[in-house]
């Protein structure tokens, strides 16, 4: 992807893993590893607390079955340490002191100045919420299972639920589906749509796909451009 010296954080992240996942489909590999460590998921969680995320964004930093992070828990300075020991040069990106980037904000001026027990305590809590996350998960999918149909979600039952419970429901949804990058406002234009809008209305709300509103039901359909 053509980039340019302006791009985005986001943007810059989506490119990489879009060509590292075009590598692996390539090569037939069985997923991607990369070398992120413990500092990077305490930046991660200050990144998005700051950004206004909710309890996903506090612990997004996760392995999964296809993208493997084994270092999570081993910091910057043990790796540092361990290249040492071993000769092993360190190459340093020259953009990492670039402080108009959020992340290298975060890095280079709020970090340094968390205590090793804050620094623990943001660990515990990032921990503590990846449990909690994996049990709510659990019962999203639990009940979007007994009110879906065919990717149909029956709207009478979303519309009695309460607002924050809808939120977590609706981006639930939408994770299933493949749509995972959404942000808060397009949840809400969409949680506000399925409750509100009149039947047989279609929205335009992410990227080429818009929700479709029926009485009956709620569904996804990608747009023809």
């Amino acid at each position: 992807a053509k980039l340019g010296q302006g791009a985005s954080e986001e943007l810059a992240r989506k490119a990489r893993y879009e060509f590292l996942n075009s590598v692996k489909e390539k090569h037939g590999a069985a997923g991607i590893i990369t070398a992120h460590h413990k500092d990077d998921v305490l930046e991660t969680a200050i990144i998005n607390l700051m950004r206004g995320t909710g309890r996903r964004g506090i612990a997004s930093l996760q392995s999964s079955d296809e993208l493997l992070r084994p270092l999570l828990n081993v910091s910057k300075e043990e790796i540092r340490d361990y290249a040492s020991k071993r000769s092993l040069v360190w190459h340093e990106d020259s953009t990492n002191v670039d402080k108009s980037y959020l992340r290298n904000h975060v890095r280079l001026d709020l970090l340094p100045r968390l205590s090793r027990e804050e620094k623990t305590r943001l660990q515990d809590l990032i921990e503590q919420t990846s449990q909690y996350n994996k049990q709510v998960d659990q019962g999203l999918i639990e009940q979007l299972e007994k009110h879906t149909t065919d990717k149909r979600i029956d709207r009478q039952w979303f519309i009695m639920l309460p607002y924050s419970v809808s939120k977590e429901v609706m981006a639930t949804w939408l994770r299933q589906q493949g749509l995972a990058s959404y942000d808060r406002k397009t949840l809400e234009r969409a949680v506000v749509a399925s409750k509100t809008f009149r039947a047989n209305t279609q929205v335009d709300i992410y990227n080429d796909y818009s929700l479709i509103v029926k009485k009956e039901y709620l569904a996804l359909t990608a747009l023809d451009r």
